[in-house]
């Protein structure tokens, strides 16, 4: 039976293919193409055990050809991979071989990957992140227009209803005139592909009853609105995968860096090695709720006495983490996870 290692590339990957004994028997270099990747994998003359790959842009695709075929991908972290096996000499050839090996003796560091459904429904919404940080762009770049032009307004003047008419009174130069018309329409264009993929987006996730509660649960957490409850239920997925909020938030990376050398300890930056997606909602989701909770709003200002406000509203993301994982995983609303908080013993 073989174990395949394969280096995944954009448009080519390198194959290489090992034998129960660990010896290397075929590398082959081949275009990322449907048919020539099952075509490959049925011509070899014994049965494909297994076959690794690290986390990258098209993982999801080898995965989905393989499957066609009743093939399973294991899929290796690409950090601890380069960890393990980091080699002063790289080329596709050997991390194919490595990728390969690893899978063979059991020492691959594989990540648990979505069901499909998951992963398709998660296109819309980081789709819709994307969209909505180009309509940003569109904006700040009449922000910057404005600027060299001199004009004097508030950042309140460019947002909302009449933008249109306030930028048409304003006395710019022909070129000028034209950028700013085109900024603007490509901005209003914008805004209105953000709210139909916003739109099919709720729409896919209310196709499925259970996916629905636990965003309704979600929504019942102070600061969490129904695209922050639709992004942490997605990029999420599945809670049973985590024993306890510590161990969310350390696949998160909202925990500290550590390094530790004989009796000095230092603590350090949040690693930051975890889902970006969840960091950015959840540092949004906190600073709305410090504006409406009394509770987030008080272990904020505890923080913001020892350290800048950017720096105090971190312990209150990672409370609203903590939060999330009690009421999805208990099946419960915020207000219920209160109320058993205040009946447990001090």
């Amino acid at each position: 039976m073989f174990t395949i290692g394969v280096d995944l590339g954009k448009r080519q990957s390198q194959w290489a293919v090992i034998d129960e004994s660990g010896k290397v028997l075929v590398e082959r270099k081949l275009r990322n193409r449907r048919e020539i990747v099952q075509r490959f994998l049925r011509a070899l003359p014994d049965k494909v055990g297994q076959v690794g790959c690290e986390t990258c842009i098209n993982t999801y695709w080898l995965v989905e050809v393989l499957e066609e075929i009743g093939i399973t991908v294991t899929v290796g972290h690409a950090l601890h991979l380069r960890l393990i096996a980091e080699a002063r000499i790289k080329t596709d050839k050997i991390d194919a071989r490595v990728i390969g090996e690893l899978l063979r003796v059991g020492f691959f560091p594989k990540v648990t990957l979505p069901p499909k459904e998951i992963r398709e429904v998660r296109e819309l919404l980081r789709g819709r992140i994307k969209l909505a940080r180009n309509v940003s762009q569109a904006k700040n770049r009449i922000h910057g227009l404005l600027t060299r032009a001199g004009v004097d307004y508030e950042a309140k003047e460019i947002r909302g209803v009449g933008v249109e008419a306030w930028l048409a009174g304003l006395d710019l130069t022909e070129p000028q005139r034209f950028m700013a018309d085109t900024f603007l329409k490509i901005w209003k264009e914008l805004e209105g592909h953000v709210e139909r993929t916003e739109a099919e987006l709720v729409k896919r996730v209310q196709l499925v009853g259970p996916w629905v509660s636990v965003v309704e649960r979600l929504q019942s957490v102070p600061g969490i609105g129904l695209f922050s409850a639709l992004l942490l239920f997605l990029e999420l997925w599945d809670m049973d995968r985590f024993p306890s909020p510590k161990k969310l938030a350390s696949y998160v990376g909202m925990v500290p860096g550590v390094h530790q050398t004989g009796q000095t300890l230092r603590g350090g930056a949040l690693t930051k090695q975890g889902n970006v997606y969840v960091r950015w909602v959840l540092i949004q989701c906190a600073w709305a709720a410090v504006r409406w909770d009394t509770r987030y709003r008080g272990m904020f200002e505890y923080y913001a006495k020892r350290k800048v406000r950017t720096r105090a509203i971190i312990p209150v993301a990672r409370q609203i983490l903590t939060d999330v994982y009690h009421v999805w995983k208990g099946g419960i609303t915020y207000e219920e996870l209160i109320q058993k908080k205040q009946r447990q013993p001090a």
